[in-house]
């Protein structure tokens, strides 16, 4: 992932900054390559709809995003979220009749 020379989410304003980012769909290769970026901007917890696996070198929570209640839940504290969530699969509801 090419990254600008000019790194917006680096840039500081008087007490300001990312703090605390959430990324959805943090199980996913853009997550991945994303999340190590952002790591040094600041805290980042990952949070997919899938249970975590093996050592993760990242905050990670488990959580549906249709889970309204569990998303409040989740947004305590959050200052950015990065939204990478994508729902997959053939049984999705698409609205049309």
């Amino acid at each position: 992932m090419a990254i600008p020379s000019e790194n917006l989410l680096s840039r500081k304003t008087a007490g300001s900054g990312p703090g605390k980012i959430l990324v959805t769909g943090g199980k996913g290769g853009l997550a991945a390559s994303i999340s190590r970026e952002l790591a040094g901007c600041g805290e980042v917890i990952l949070t997919d709809v899938s249970p975590a696996v093996g050592d993760e070198s990242l905050a990670y929570q488990q959580a549906d995003l249709t889970d309204f209640s569990r998303v409040i839940q989740l947004m305590q504290g959050i200052d950015t979220v990065v939204h990478l969530a994508v729902v997959s699969g053939k049984d999705y509801p698409t609205g049309s009749s």
